[in-house]
């Protein structure tokens, strides 16, 4: 009899200590995050693009040379809110950072030959939401998974010049795209934590007009949760 009154009460503190336990992860939170993105910016497009926007003004490429530029810096902030130990659902404003491509050639209309310089940077930023499926390793780490929506704007700047023109001009998109990614986060006080967050963003801006561009991004977080 005393046994088995022991193993209950053993029993029911372990249960109020989980539901204690459980308790303590959820909650509303804040959160900025810095981090790097690699824009998926294809060259070989840009190059036939222009190749043929050349040749549709009657000029002919002698000779050319192109490059890009896929990394650059990210920044956001964001807002949660941990409805159960393994859920959360999440906000946030961020930057994806910018894309370049840059080209360099000599063309002639048959009489004439100059240097043309070509540039474009495509950029995208807005707000994302998402859910957050989440796996307590222990009262300290967590791992979780994330799916979700962007509601992008990605804009398209594109300068051309020769010795004697200069043109420029802009186009931007908003679109709605898919995100999805992995992190872990680890609270170190009772109230604070940090998260590595890698993220990956689909067919950011318009085929037809910003051309899409994928995304890759990893940040590194700072979060507090309000008890």
């Amino acid at each position: 009899m005393n046994r088995m009154l022991g193993l209950t009460v053993a029993a029911t503190l372990t249960i109020g200590a989980a539901v204690a336990q459980a308790d303590d992860f959820r909650g509303f939170y804040l959160g900025v995050n810095i981090g790097a993105t690699k824009l998926d910016i294809d060259k070989n497009a840009y190059d036939a693009a222009l190749s043929d926007a050349l040749t549709q003004s009657g000029l002919t490429v002698l000779s050319a040379t192109s490059s890009s530029g896929e990394n650059d810096a990210s920044f956001g902030a964001f807002a949660g809110y941990r409805i159960l130990p393994y859920l959360a659902v999440e906000a946030e404003w961020l930057t994806l950072g910018t894309g370049k491509y840059e080209a360099r050639g000599d063309v002639t209309d048959g009489t004439t030959t100059d240097t043309l310089r070509f540039d474009a940077e495509t950029d995208s930023k807005g707000v994302a939401a998402s859910a957050l499926g989440i796996w307590p390793i222990s009262r300290s780490w967590d791992v979780y998974a994330r799916l979700g929506m962007i509601f992008a704007t990605t804009t398209l700047t594109a300068h051309a010049r020769t010795s004697t023109l200069s043109f420029a001009d802009n186009v931007s998109e908003d679109t709605q795209d898919m995100l999805y990614g992995v992190g872990a986060s680890y609270r170190y006080s009772g109230t604070w934590s940090v998260r590595l967050d890698y993220q990956h963003f689909d067919g950011l801006g318009d085929s037809r007009t910003t051309g899409e561009t994928n995304v890759d991004r990893i940040a590194a977080s700072w979060m507090y949760t309000f008890r």
